[in-house]
Parts: structure tokens; sequence; C-alpha cells
């Protein structure tokens, strides 16, 4: 019987597409797709290099071109690119940390800042210290925060917030649902519950409070005085989901994304989203306390397994959680292949 697998990766510099062949044991690689996009232009009048966002659109035209190239060499390698409809699964991993506006309507609400926007460094350092656990900068509770006061009628507009790989599950199924891996990289995990910090989630949402209660505006995202209304965070969130747990299935909209209809009348299961070192670590079959994975990509990560509930705050390391739970602790440096690439085209191999 036939049963394949699409893998989607979205990343900083551009979309992965593999095709997997399930019905062999070694899964192997059939066709690969791959799409690209930029970065925005900064804002008028702004040349700040803190400013990394990507338009949320470009990302799912990748997709679709990735997907033209896997059709194009299915035409070659297997002549028949309708193997596609024995598609049974679908796994998406992506960049972490990006901020992905919704609006109630399903609308994005203006331009995704990406992992590497270095405009929230400040409110990571205060919700570090608020919260008693690090919060690095690029986590996307401190460009939440970011947003909540430099674009209060953006953060008013926004009825979810989800990642780069959550936006593409989203157009995929229209659920907003996320891998714990890639949850933790939004909004702190508490181990007990394998959830977000209840506690924590009310810190934020106090903070919130007193923010937008300085804050005055006009129309349908202010109360009665004027002030900009702001949903809980807990309500913005994804839920968060395990490996294994359901992720949702393929819709009309979905199919018609990837190029293949029947995978809506199937009902074609989508894995929860997770973040690109989270899937790193689970396709190393790196799990068990102790283990460390490397990945060396636009940036360079050692990510350690650990056995225990994460405690205290160290500059040096962040914390963040495995596909199944597991907290994870990280060390990172930002300058990875990119600059690797920029010395090598330099110099010359």
């Amino acid at each position: 019987m036939s049963c394949y697998h699409l893998g989607i990766d979205c990343g900083t510099q551009g979309l992965s597409v593999v095709l997997t062949d399930g019905s062999v044991p070694s899964c192997p690689v059939v066709a690969v797709g791959e799409g690209s996009y930029d970065m925005l232009p900064p804002p008028d009048n702004t040349s700040s290099s803190e400013i990394c966002e990507q338009n949320p659109d470009d990302w799912i035209e990748a997709l679709r071109c990735a997907m033209d190239g896997i059709r194009t060499k299915l035409a070659v390698v297997a002549s028949d690119a309708s193997i596609l409809d024995d598609v049974v699964s679908i796994g998406i991993s992506g960049q972490m940390h990006g901020e992905v506006l919704i609006s109630a309507t399903g609308d994005v609400v203006g331009p995704a800042r990406l992992w590497c926007d270095g405009r929230n460094a400040a409110e990571g350092a205060e919700l570090t210290t608020l919260f008693g656990t690090k919060v690095p900068k690029r986590a996307t509770v401190a460009r939440f925060l970011w947003t909540a006061r430099n674009a209060p009628q953006r953060a008013a507009r926004t009825d979810r917030v989800t990642t780069p790989a959550g936006y593409i599950a989203y157009r995929l199924t229209g659920q907003f649902d996320l891998g714990i891996g890639e949850a933790s990289g939004m909004f702190p995990i508490d181990q007990s519950t394998l959830d977000y910090d209840v506690e924590m989630m009310a810190k934020f949402d106090t903070l919130i409070e007193q923010e937008s209660a300085g804050a005055h505006g006009g129309g349908n995202t202010c109360n009665d005085d004027g002030q900009i209304n702001i949903k809980s965070i807990r309500n913005l969130l994804p839920r968060v989901r395990l490996s294994g747990q359901d992720g949702g299935t393929v819709s009309a909209d979905g199919a018609a994304i990837l190029g293949v209809p029947s995978l809506s009348t199937k009902r074609t299961a989508v894995a929860p989203a997770e973040g690109d070192q989270v899937s790193a670590l689970a396709g190393s079959l790196i799990a068990s306390p102790g283990q460390v994975g490397c990945c060396f990509g636009t940036s360079v990560c050692a990510n350690s397994v650990g056995d225990r509930a994460f405690a205290g705050v160290s500059s040096a390391v962040d914390h963040f959680c495995a596909a199944d739970g597991k907290p994870i602790n990280m060390i990172w440096l930002r300058n990875g292949t990119t600059f690797m690439n920029t010395v090598v085209d330099m110099f010359g191999t």
C-alpha cells in the first residue's frame, strides 16, 4: 500500500518541502522542493539593523512554489505526480520565536517579526525579572510586550499570536495548535502541567493592563474610556500539543495551497507544528536526559535534554522543551552559516 509523508520547514532564508516514502522502512526521500523569500525593507526613515521582518504571505507563496518543484521532480523520478494523493501525514517545522499576529477575521496584522529582530531586548530583561525565569529577547512574549507598547493599535487588533510554523499549520488546518517545543519559545511552560505557566500569564496580563491604562486611541479596539483593549495572553496563544497528539487535518483551503485537493477529503493528518531546533533533536533521536545535539543554521545551537524542571536564571542558558515536553537547555550563537558562507565567498574554499 502506498504511503507517503510530507515535511515542511519554514526557515529564515527559505522554505523546503521533503516527500518521503513511508511504505519502505528506511523512509527514503522521493523528492524535494524549495521556495525562497527575503526580509522586508525597514519602515520609512528607519535604518535599524535590528529590524528583521517578513511577510507571512511570502511563506505561503514559497510553499506553493516548493510543491510545484515536488510535482516537477515526481514527473521525472516517478513519472506520476498523483502519488501526492497518497500522502498520509504532514509535519511542519520552522524558525522559532517569531511573532505572527492574526485578526479575528483570520487576516495577518502587520509584518511578522522574526527571531533575529532585536528591538525587544529590554522587554526580555523585564520579563525575566518579573517571571523569575529567563525570557530571551527573541521569545515571542517579549515581542508582543514590545508591540503592545510601540504599536498598541496593532496589538489590540490581534485575536491570535503564533509563529511562522504555527502560521503555516493554521493556513493548512484552520486550527491554532502548536507543538510544546515551539510553544515554549513563545511563553514559558510549566513542567508540572506541560502547558503555559498560569502564574506567569497572570503577571503578564496585569502588566499589559497597566500599560493599556496609559495608552489611548480610537475605534473598536478601545473601551468607552478610550483605553486600548488587548486580549488576555491565555486567549492569544495557540493550544499546546505534545508529540503524537492531534494537530488537525488538512482543510480545503490548505489542500488548495498544497495543490492536492484529495488531502482535504481524506482528512490527511497534520502533526503539531514544531520549532526547528526541537525537530532537529527529534529527528536525531536525541531524547534522553544528558544527550546533547548541535545544529548549524543561520544560528548555531547546542541543546541538552534535561531531567528536571527549570530553576534559576543564567544569562548564557535558554530554557525550552523537547517535542514530548522534556526540558531543554540551550546555548547558541546568532551568527552561524550565514557568516560562514560570507567568509567562504570572500576567500574561497
